[in-house]
């Protein structure tokens, strides 16, 4: 189908002027002339980026490194009342690879690199409009880049931005986008991130309570998902689009009690293991009490669940407890895995040598 046709932005409120700071297009990888998809199934992306991120990403360590190949463990399905979804087609354990890919799409999340000057009097609508439309036209200049059959992917994809003035090429990326992790602009005092929309994986529902967590290696300039929690074959596979643990802080009494669990986990870690007066069991018990609090609400894709996990990993080594530091030593590395921040083998974590060789090992056995 004749994707410019439909993708065009429509024309700009009148009166209307824009005045865009540099961005480039660039292709990630560099594309080889004559490069064909079929002979490089690892595929490319096209980028709307700032010079400093462009260099960012040229310059990183091992780049471009090649994609991961896990054996293919999920479907593309329909989803009652959600349009289409992901399914798992097998039984998979918490850090399990599910799926690698690159973007179609990469794009700043942000519209600090478009200004427009309007004419006095307009509404906050119009200016909103006129915003909408300058900025669809910067993600307009990377969507024409891609090759067509990525043209039609990515059009494909829900847009549940039609009527707010976003256009039709940022309207599906505010909608399927995901974040890039280390790569962002300085707006101000803050940091907004990239964003990239996938060809499968972007048509993963959202879901407070997701059992798939993906992460972006920037070394293989891709997304990485993993299940956080045993997933059995039928399952939807569900994603958080955004940061699960800000959600907390707009959610319910219970969650944001989740949150306090850990303001002062490391302090109070500490005090147990110098005072030998308190229960052995002391950090290992309330540990275990919110884990399985967090769990009955599927939240084992915070980093929450993660902290918890390590004190009672901590806990079992400074007990010189080794079979239990070894199970929740697997139990971590898993869950690190899973999240994309497993420094070390799992093996690691639960050799029971190198447990024993840890400056803590046994030190509140007595």
């Amino acid at each position: 189908m004749s994707t410019n046709a439909q993708l065009e932005p429509s024309n700009p409120p009148a009166g209307y002027a824009v005045d865009q700071r540099a961005l480039s297009c660039i292709t990630v990888p560099p594309k080889p002339d004559g490069a064909a998809l079929a002979e490089n199934p690892d595929g490319w992306s096209e980028c709307l980026v700032t010079n400093e991120i462009k260099n960012k990403i040229l310059s990183t360590q091992g780049f471009p490194a090649p994609l991961a190949r896990p054996p293919r463990t999920h479907r593309v399905g329909p989803a009652p009342g959600k349009g289409l979804g992901i399914f798992a087609t097998h039984d998979l354990d918490m850090g399990d690879l599910i799926h690698v890919e690159r973007p179609l799409l990469v794009i700043p999340s942000h519209t600090g690199h478009v200004k427009i000057n309007c004419p006095q009097g307009w509404t906050g609508e119009q200016i909103e409009r006129a915003m909408g439309f300058a900025w669809d036209k910067q993600c307009y200049r990377a969507f024409e880049r891609l090759e067509p059959e990525a043209q039609d992917a990515f059009l494909s994809l829900a847009n549940i931005h039609t009527e707010d003035g976003s256009g039709t090429t940022r309207g599906i990326c505010r909608t399927n986008g995901l974040e890039l992790n280390e790569l962002a602009d300085t707006v101000g005092t803050s940091k907004a991130p990239y964003i990239g929309v996938c060809k499968e994986f972007s048509r993963a529902n959202h879901s407070c309570c997701p059992n798939v967590t993906p992460y972006f290696d920037q070394k293989a300039f891709a997304y990485y998902f993993s299940a956080t929690r045993p997933i059995k074959a039928g399952e939807e596979m569900t994603i958080t689009y955004g940061v699960l643990d800000d959600d907390f802080e707009v959610s319910d009494q219970n969650r944001l009690d989740i949150v306090a669990s850990v303001d002062d986990l490391d302090s109070n870690y500490a005090a147990w293991l110098k005072d030998k007066t308190l229960p052995k069991d002391e950090v290992i018990k309330t540990s275990r009490w919110w884990i399985k609090v967090m769990e009955s609400e599927g939240l084992e894709s915070s980093t929450i669940y993660g902290r918890h996990l390590s004190a009672i990993y901590r806990a079992y080594v400074a007990l010189g407890d080794k079979e239990n530091a070894a199970k929740y030593g697997a139990l971590l590395g898993k869950w690190c895995r899973a999240i994309g921040e497993l420094k070390l083998p799992i093996a690691w974590l639960s050799d029971p040598r190198r447990l024993q060789a840890s400056p803590d090992w046994a030190i509140r056995r007595a």
